[in-house]
């Protein structure tokens, strides 16, 4: 089984305190820059580059993710810097700023996912994620996965 394992360091918007956030995060969103794209993960927006909606297991969805506490395992690696808020800030941002909206409720979504953080049957979980962050909330890294996965398929091609 071929992994692919992405490590990426992100931070949030200055001024949110670690611990401010819920299950979804912050309503004014953590930022993260890839190659050519900034990500603005919010909790609700008017008019999202990308909507994700967080469902229960047991429902169809696009795209299951575990979150394992082992980077070695993993697909993809999310790890922030809690004292480096500036370094990619959408303040700062380098490249164009796609908003993107997670919510168990979101109407009409992009994608819809499962975020599982216990063991679950061989294969239920196509994608494993691990997660140490202050700023991101497991809901979010997982969305933020599902639409790095959508926009660039060839890098997550052979899982």
């Amino acid at each position: 089984m071929r992994h692919v394992t992405t490590a990426l360091f992100a931070a949030a918007l200055a001024g949110f305190p670690a611990g401010a956030q819920a299950l979804f995060g912050a309503p004014g969103g953590v930022c993260f820059s890839s190659e050519t794209t900034t990500y603005r993960v919010v909790t609700d927006a008017a008019r999202p580059d990308y909507s994700v909606r967080i469902a229960p297991a047991n429902e169809a969805v696009d795209l299951r993710v575990q979150m394992i506490d082992q980077a070695e395992l993993a697909d993809f690696v999310l790890v922030d810097d809690p004292d480096d808020a500036e370094a990619t800030s959408c303040a700062n941002a380098p490249n164009a700023i796609k908003t993107l909206a997670v919510s168990p409720n979101a109407p009409a979504p992009d994608l819809t996912i499962s975020v599982t953080t216990h063991a679950a049957p061989a294969d239920a979980a196509k994608y494993r994620i691990f997660l140490r962050s202050e700023k991101f909330t497991p809901a979010q890294a997982a969305a933020l996965f599902a639409v790095l996965v959508k926009t660039a398929p060839r890098a997550f091609a052979g899982r």
